[in-house]
C-alpha cells in the first residue's frame, strides 16, 4: 500500500514537471504578432473571437472580417464565418472580457488558451497510455508529446486544432475507462468530449472503428447494440447535425472544402507518400531519427490490457490522411490531429528501448521466487508481471539500446527544432505596421481594401472589415469600401494615388481614402 502510494505520488510530480517544461517551451515568442506561419487561418479563427470581443456574443451567428467572396465563391456582405461551432471562441471572448484579456491583443489571449488545452492534452495522453500499458510509458510518451518541436509552435497558434485534439483525446481517454468498468459517467464525459471534438471538426469519426475494436474485444460484437451507447450516439450525432443543417442557411460563409479531398488527384500518388511520409512525418514531425522508436513501437507486440487499440488508432491516421489528401499534403496544420497517435508509437518505442533490461530482470526474478509472495509483499504487481512477461521480446543490448533511444530522442530533438523554427518569423513585418496606421488613422467601422493575395492575415491586422485583394476597386466602393491599404506601392496603389485622397505613405505602405474623381 505505502509503495503504492509513493508510486502514485511520484507519477504525480514528475508529470507536474513535464507540464512545466512543456509550459516553458511553449512560451518561446507566445506573444509575437499574428502574422508568422499559416497566419491566414489564424487570423479567420481569432478574427471571430475579437468580432465576440467587441460586438457581443451571438453562437448562431459568428462573423469575421472578410466580406469577399474568396473561401466560399459568394459576396459575403455580413462577414459570416460558418466553420467550426464557435463555443471556444465563446469561451475566450468571455473571459477575455472578464479579465480586459490582461492588457493582451486577442490573438495573444487566444494563443495562452491553446497552451492550456495543449497542457491537458499532455495530461489525458499520459492518462490514455497508462491505462492501457503502464506508467513509466504513459510519462515517456507525455515528455515526447510535451517537447515535439512540431507542438512547440503549432500549439501555441489560433487554430481549432489544439483544442480538438484535447477534446479528442479526452474521448478517448474516457471511452477506454468506460470499456473497463462500465460506468455511465465516463459515458457520460466520453459523449460529452467526443460531441465537442465533432462540432469543431468531425475528424474523430476516423477514431470509431479503434473504439469499436476495443468493445467487441472486451465484451463481443453484440455489446455494441447496448442501449446506453446508442444515447450516447444521440448525444454526439444530434448537436452535430443541427449545426450542420443550420449553417447551410448561410451558405455565402462556409468556405469551399470539397477541394481537400482529392482535387489535383494526388492521393495515393508518389508526390502524396514523399510529402505525407517523408517530409511530413520524416522531416517536421519525428526529426528524421523519431522514426526509429515509432518503427519499434509500432513492431512490438501489444499487450493483452491494450491489444491492437492503438494500432487502429494509427489505421484511422493513415484514413484521415488518404481520405483528406489533397488537405493534407496543401496544409502541415492538418496533422496537428494525428501527432498524438505518433506520439503514442514513439513513446512505447523509446520506453522499450531504456528499460528493457529491468524487464528482464524481471522474468530472472520469477524464475527463481514465487509470483504470488512477490505480489502480495508489494515488490510487484500482477499487471507489472503481466506486462513485463507479454513486452519482453528481443535480444537488444542493453546499454546500445540506452544509447539508441536517447541519440534518436536527441536527434529527433535537434532535427525537429530546425524545420520548424522558422514558422516563428514574421517574413512581412509591414503588414503590422501598415495594420497599425489603419487603426490610428480610420474610423472603427470603416471597410477596408487590403489586398494581400487574398491571404486574410493583413486584414486582421488592421481590425477592421474588408476584401484582402484588390482589382475591381469601383465594384468594391460600392460594396462600402472607404480605404485602401497596401504595403506593396504596384500599379493599382499609384494609379489609385493620383485619382484619390492621399492619407498616409511610408516606405513600408500607402493607405488612401477612397474619394476619388474617377476610378
Amino acid at each position: 500500500m505505502i509503495i503504492s502510494k509513493l508510486a502514485r505520488y511520484s507519477q504525480v510530480f514528475i508529470l507536474s514537471a513535464i507540464l512545466g517544461i512543456s509550459l516553458l517551451l511553449r512560451l518561446y515568442r507566445w506573444d509575437r504578432p499574428l502574422a508568422d506561419w499559416h497566419s491566414w487561418r489564424q487570423a479567420d479563427t481569432a478574427s471571430v473571437t475579437r468580432e465576440y470581443v467587441d460586438n457581443g456574443i451571438f453562437l448562431l451567428s459568428p462573423k469575421y472580417h472578410d466580406l469577399s467572396n474568396i473561401p466560399s465563391g459568394k459576396d459575403n456582405p455580413e462577414g459570416y464565418r460558418m466553420v467550426e461551432f464557435p463555443f471556444v471562441n465563446a469561451t475566450i471572448a468571455a473571459t477575455y472580457e472578464l479579465t480586459d484579456g490582461f492588457g493582451l491583443p486577442v490573438h495573444v489571449f487566444s494563443r495562452l488558451w491553446n497552451i492550456l488545452f495543449s497542457l491537458g492534452s499532455i495530461v489525458f495522453i499520459f492518462l490514455l497510455v497508462r491505462l492501457l500499458t503502464t506508467a513509466r510509458t504513459g510519462l515517456v510518451t507525455a515528455l515526447i508529446y510535451g517537447i515535439m518541436p512540431f507542438n512547440l509552435f503549432f500549439h501555441t497558434t489560433v487554430l481549432p486544432e489544439v483544442p480538438l485534439v484535447f477534446f479528442s483525446l479526452g474521448a478517448l481517454y474516457f471511452w477506454v475507462r468506460y470499456v473497463h468498468n462500465q460506468r455511465r459517467l465516463d459515458l457520460f464525459f466520453f459523449a460529452l468530449m467526443t460531441m465537442l471534438a465533432l462540432l469543431l471538426k468531425p475528424l474523430f469519426i476516423f477514431f470509431v472503428p479503434a473504439l469499436m475494436y476495443l468493445l467487441i474485444k472486451q465484451y463481443g460484437f453484440t455489446s455494441m447494440f447496448r442501449p446506453p451507447l446508442w444515447l450516447a450516439a444521440l448525444v454526439i450525432i444530434i448537436p452535430f447535425g443541427l449545426w450542420r443543417y443550420w449553417i447551410q442557411q448561410f451558405p455565402e460563409g462556409i468556405p469551399a472544402a470539397s477541394w481537400l479531398l482529392n482535387s489535383d488527384g494526388i492521393r495515393f500518388k508518389g508526390a502524396w507518400f514523399r510529402w505525407l511520409f517523408a517530409d511530413r512525418f520524416g522531416r517536421l514531425i519525428l526529426g528524421y531519427w523519431g522514426l526509429i522508436p515509432f518503427g519499434i513501437g509500432v513492431v512490438l507486440k501489444p499487450n493483452q490490457k491494450s491489444g491492437w487499440f492503438f494500432h487502429w488508432l494509427l489505421f484511422g491516421v493513415l484514413a484521415y490522411l488518404s481520405v483528406f489528401a489533397t488537405g493534407n499534403v496543401t496544409h502541415d496544420y492538418y496533422q496537428i490531429f494525428i501527432v498524438p497517435i505518433l506520439s503514442i508509437f514513439v513513446g512505447i518505442g523509446i520506453d522499450y528501448l531504456l528499460f528493457q533490461t529491468p524487464k528482464i530482470k524481471v522474468l530472472e526474478i520469477l524464475e527463481t521466487h514465487n509470483s504470488t509472495q512477490l505480489t502480495e509483499s508489494g515488490v510487484i504487481t500482477e499487471t507489472e508481471i503481466e506486462d513485463n512477461i507479454e513486452i519482453t521480446r528481443g535480444d537488444f543490448h542493453p546499454h546500445l539500446s540506452t544509447g539508441l533511444a536517447l541519440v534518436s530522442l536527441l536527434l529527433m530533438l535537434a532535427f525537429g527544432w530546425f524545420a520548424i523554427r522558422d514558422n516563428f518569423n514574421i517574413n512581412n513585418p509591414a503588414i503590422v505596421e501598415a495594420g497599425q496606421a489603419v487603426e490610428e488613422l480610420t474610423p472603427a467601422d470603416a471597410k477596408i481594401i487590403a489586398p494581400y493575395g487574398g491571404d486574410t492575415a493583413f486584414l486582421y491586422q488592421t481590425h477592421r472589415s474588408g476584401w484582402p485583394l484588390g482589382f475591381e476597386i469601383e465594384d468594391k466602393i460600392e460594396k462600402g469600401a472607404q480605404y485602401y491599404v497596401s504595403t506593396s506601392y504596384d500599379d493599382e496603389a499609384r494609379d489609385l494615388e493620383k485619382r484619390c485622397q492621399l492619407v498616409s505613405k511610408t516606405d513600408l505602405y500607402i493607405l488612401i481614402r477612397l474619394e476619388c474623381s474617377q476610378i
